[in-house]
């Protein structure tokens, strides 16, 4: 008996919630997002400003570099292990 009422609540206060969101997407104009600080901008830009361009182009070159060094430290290290084994 107790689930069943706990149910009802749960689709009165879903049904509530879906009615809030209808009224906020009838109030927002279609838009997208700076990739770099969320900012809202318009349906057919990317970035909010250049310096958000220049930071996200940065952070992607960062995080390649990363990557690479990860590469190379994993190769580094097999070539230390097998070094190792075939002294055994």
């Amino acid at each position: 008996m107790v689930g069943n009422v706990v149910g009802k609540i749960d689709l009165v206060q879903t049904a509530s919630m879906a009615k809030d969101v209808c009224k906020l997407t009838e109030r927002v104009a279609p838009h997208r997002h700076c990739r770099q600080c969320s900012k809202p901008v318009s349906m057919e830009d990317t970035f909010c400003s250049p310096a958000c361009e220049n930071g996200f182009k940065n952070g992607l070159r960062r995080k390649k570099r990363q990557l690479y060094l990860y590469y190379i430290m994993i190769i580094v290290l097999l070539f230390l292990a097998l070094a190792y084994v075939g002294k055994i």
